[in-house]
């Protein structure tokens, strides 16, 4: 499995920026989009795959992508559709790829100005209810394959990174906890499995003056079911946990929680640390099976997921003030 270095880098992401560019991508834009102007974000991404800005009569948004992705795209396409026919804030695809080149396509989108959630309490509960939303929408969608449960996938990977001799002595200690418990974690995982978003953080929603505007990146909710809790754990550890002072990231915990709609008595504060203690192994599992050391953009990933893994028993303590269950 190949590592798809992010767009938004950073926990808490800004806006993308855009540089104009010149050149046989910029040709093939202009000519069949009618662009005016072209720009392409500064990315980790290898020219010609990034993201490219388009002004023309309508402003658009491109992403180049892998030709061999086609049947991929085409799969997350049709979910979105359902999401879009189902009410949720999505961003479906215009039209059939573009081609771009021999190995590389262009997934067309209407443009959205990049604004992303703050800290306050009002746009957390926001995000919550949108999820909610979401994971009503994909509950009564069949997948359009078989797909493996999330706790066959992670399984796997995690085994593997416990295995890894190069690994940090953090990540071995809480790969090695996870697995001595792992039949207990599988029923976490598992829990009223559904397809779910599986990359729900700030990058992946933006924002309007009246909540949300769309959720993007619907890549991962085809390829495995699992419980919506794991939205959930995602969803408060990037939103209201990370970067957050301790009561400040209790109150955003809350308010994420009421918008979701979940109450806060049902749910247990180390029940969403073990599972997203899993899913942050699994993210690290993966860069150990793709080790570019040398390569900044894979380095800072590492460190933000072990950064992550080292705080989530102070994020515990948080949740239970929250009003969360220990």
């Amino acid at each position: 499995m190949a590592v798809d270095l992010p767009a938004h880098p950073a926990l808490r992401p800004l806006p993308l920026h855009y540089e104009p560019i010149s050149g046989e991508v910029a040709d093939t834009l202009r000519r069949d989009l009618g662009a005016r102007a072209v720009d392409r974000a500064r990315t980790a991404h290898a020219a010609p795959y990034g993201y490219y800005r388009v002004t023309g009569e309508q402003a658009l948004f491109v992403k180049v992508s892998p030709r061999e992705r086609l049947s991929h795209v085409q799969a997350v396409q049709a979910l979105v559709t359902q999401l879009q026919g189902a009410g949720c804030p999505v961003q479906p695809m215009l039209g059939a790829p573009l081609h771009i080149t021999e190995d590389a396509m262009g997934l067309i989108y209407p443009y959205i100005p990049e604004r992303f959630a703050q800290d306050s309490t009002s746009e957390a509960g926001q995000v919550g209810a949108a999820l909610r939303g979401i994971h009503e929408a994909l509950s009564s969608i069949a997948p359009s394959v078989a797909p493996a449960k999330i706790s066959e996938q992670w399984h796997a990977v995690i085994l593997r990174l416990r295995n890894c001799a190069s690994q940090d002595p953090l990540v071995g200690e809480k790969a090695a906890d996870i697995l001595s418990r792992w039949e207990a974690v599988v029923d976490m995982l598992d829990q009223g499995s559904q397809l779910i978003h599986n990359d729900y953080h700030r990058g992946n929603v933006l924002m309007g003056p009246e909540g949300v505007v769309a959720v993007l990146d619907f890549d991962d909710a085809i390829a495995a079911t699992g419980s919506p809790l794991i939205d959930l754990a995602i969803g408060l550890e990037r939103f209201c946990l990370a970067g957050a002072a301790p009561a400040l990231g209790a109150r955003l915990s809350a308010a994420f929680l009421g918008g979701y709609g979940r109450g806060l008595a049902d749910l247990s504060a180390g029940e969403l640390e073990c599972i997203a203690t899993a899913r942050l192994l699994f993210s690290l599992g993966i860069l150990h099976a793709n080790p570019r050391w040398d390569d900044p953009g894979w380095q800072a990933e590492h460190e933000k997921f072990i950064g992550l893994l080292a705080n989530w028993q102070m994020w515990q303590q948080m949740l239970v003030e929250a009003g969360l269950r220990p």
